[in-house]
């Protein structure tokens, strides 16, 4: 198959920790992204899964295959959470904001709760975060 300019590449991940010796292939799988420690995350390599297929493109740079990548998971929020807080008091923010994530997840495993969630975009699934700035 010859590449053309408007190609998009994924990265593909072989594990080779279960092979018994050197000629065997290992298990390969398609980058989604990277985990809260920096390490990658996979999927496997089907049809229904390229929506979470990290992808690249070769005559594009690397800020605007970045931004390419973030615009389509911040289109797609039930897949990661984007949040402000104040820069010169981040980590007290951050542990305000991971409490506050977790009383959320909290709620959204009793019905009760559930109903009494406000939903900033529409969404009915519970997936949508809503989630003040902290100013703390």
């Amino acid at each position: 198959m010859e590449p053309k300019d408007n190609d998009n590449y994924v990265l593909v991940l072989e594990d080779r920790t279960e092979v018994k010796n050197e000629k065997e292939t290992g298990k390969l799988s398609v980058v989604s992204g990277i985990d809260d420690k920096g390490n990658l995350k996979t999927t496997e390599v089907i049809a229904a899964n390229q929506a979470a297929f990290l992808k690249f493109n070769n005559k594009d740079g690397l800020l605007k295959n970045f931004m390419s990548n973030f615009l389509r998971q911040f289109n797609e929020p039930s897949r990661f959470g984007l949040y402000k807080v104040v820069a010169n008091n981040v980590e007290q923010g951050v542990a305000s904001l991971h409490t506050m994530l977790q009383i959320h997840a909290y709620a959204r495993t009793h019905p009760y709760l559930k109903a009494m969630m406000p939903v900033s975009s529409g969404r009915t699934d519970g997936s949508d975060v809503v989630v003040a700035e902290t100013a703390v």
